[in-house]
């Protein structure tokens, strides 16, 4: 289209709008060619504020944390013996007891009549070997008296016979001679034998008594079993009867535990067992210390190693004596103690706060966090209370860290710590307990 044959006032519309256009483009274009250059941001580094402490090697007692169980070898059961009603209950659970001290009273009234029964019947017996003993004495004076009499039957039977001979007796005096020979020979037979079977008959008289004595004893014993008494002074654990309750032979009365007896049972890991038991086999003693209701001690020595390994576990089970507070404790009860194993020499104490995981601390050095991989020996307790780890570097894991006198280990837990985070120290402690700080430094 030719402009020019256009009218100028319908020229001007058309042009308009491309000028304006244009001029838009140009300060557009103006404004990007000069504007100005964006400020650099400064990067921020997060330091996080810890606490450290100065590694010194030193001597200390390991410490092993144990959980055990209070029992009892002398822990005896008290059953009935007989048959009987229960006549009284002298004692209740948790009471203190002495050796020999009644316990529970069964109705004796029936023991006592056995007792007297048994009793008459041994009197008798004793009477019958006493009877026995007089007339085996009169039999041995008798039978002198049967021999003469014996030996004149028998004079009188010669004379009769020597006269009925001779026609001057009659046979009767004869018969009469003859048959008093023969009763005076029964008479001395039967007292001779008599004589003669005294030891039997005394031998019977004597197992006789002897079975009637076995008997007094047993009355006696059950008389005595009415009577349940302690067997050795203690604690009573439990009382299962009640006056009027009817009980028969091992049926449950009393149980009763020694308190001088009274033991720890507690798991030792395999890990520390072999130091525990060179110890042992040397003859010495390894103490440990518990605390129970607030500051109730209990003082134990590990006494020996239990016979047996239970099934699914790795240590053994040790036996701890009670040697101090043992009034506190009752059986059952579960105890939390710690054993002392001997001194070790040369090693690291740190707070347990220090340690990452279960093999790691952190040292700084040049103001970030250098990962160090420890062993871990055991614990100990602080002069403070409070209770430290035992550590050395691992030798394989720690080339530029075998030696850590004089670093200075985090002990401020901070979360999501590697190698290399940037810190600040800002305390030196003995024994840490602040809380984890962050600094904010603008650079």
């Amino acid at each position: 289209m030719d402009l020019r044959m256009i009218p100028a006032a319908h020229r001007n519309k058309i042009i308009l709008p491309f000028v304006v256009l244009a001029a838009c483009s140009t300060i557009v274009l103006l404004l990007v060619a000069f504007k100005p250059s964006p400020p650099v941001k400064t990067k921020s580094v997060y330091e996080y504020g810890v606490s450290v402490i100065d590694l010194t090697k030193g001597d200390y007692h390991p410490l092993i944390p144990l959980y055990g169980v209070v029992e009892s070898p002398m822990n005896a059961n008290l059953t009935a013996a007989i048959s009987s009603d229960v006549d009284s209950v002298l004692v209740k659970e948790g009471d203190m007891v002495e050796q020999g001290q009644l316990l529970v009273q069964l109705d004796p009234v029936d023991f006592e009549l056995n007792l007297s029964d048994r009793e008459a019947d041994l009197s008798d017996i004793i009477a019958q070997i006493n009877t026995e003993k007089l007339q085996f004495e009169n039999n041995k004076t008798a039978i002198k008296n049967e021999k003469v009499l014996l030996d004149l039957a028998n004079e009188q039977l010669k004379r009769s016979t020597k006269l009925y001979k001779k026609n001057l007796g009659s046979e009767s005096d004869f018969e009469q001679a003859k048959s008093a020979v023969e009763r005076q020979q029964l008479s001395y037979n039967s007292r001779k034998l008599a004589i003669d079977m005294f030891e039997l008959r005394l031998d019977q008289l004597k197992a006789k008594k002897t079975r009637a004595e076995a008997a007094v004893q047993r009355a006696i014993r059950d008389l005595e079993r009415a009577s349940i008494l302690a067997p050795f002074s203690g604690r009573i654990a439990s009382v299962y009867v009640s006056a009027g309750d009817r009980v028969n032979p091992g049926a449950r009365a009393v149980s009763i535990y020694s308190l001088d007896q009274l033991e720890v049972r507690a798991d030792i890991n395999s890990t520390e067992l072999p130091i525990v038991r060179s110890v042992l086999e040397r003859g010495d003693q390894l103490g440990a210390v518990g605390l129970f209701e607030g500051n109730d001690r209990v003082e134990l020595v590990l006494d020996r190693l239990s016979g047996v390994t239970e099934r699914g576990r790795a240590g053994v089970a040790g036996l701890f004596k009670i040697t101090g507070g043992a009034e506190h404790l009752t059986l059952g009860r579960f105890l939390e103690f710690e054993l002392t194993l001997p001194v070790v020499s040369g090693v690291y104490s740190i707070p347990m706060q220090a340690i990452y995981g279960r093999d790691r601390i952190y040292i700084a050095e040049d103001g970030v966090m250098n990962l160090v991989y420890i062993d871990k020996l055991g614990q100990h307790r602080h002069k403070g209370g409070e209770l430290m780890a035992l550590i050395m570097p691992k030798p394989d894991k720690n080339n530029e860290h075998d030696d850590l006198t004089g670093k200075k280990v985090v002990v401020t837990q901070i979360p999501n710590a590697i190698q290399g985070l940037p810190v600040n120290i800002i305390n030196t402690v003995e024994m840490a307990n602040d809380k984890t700080q962050v600094k904010l430094t603008m650079q």
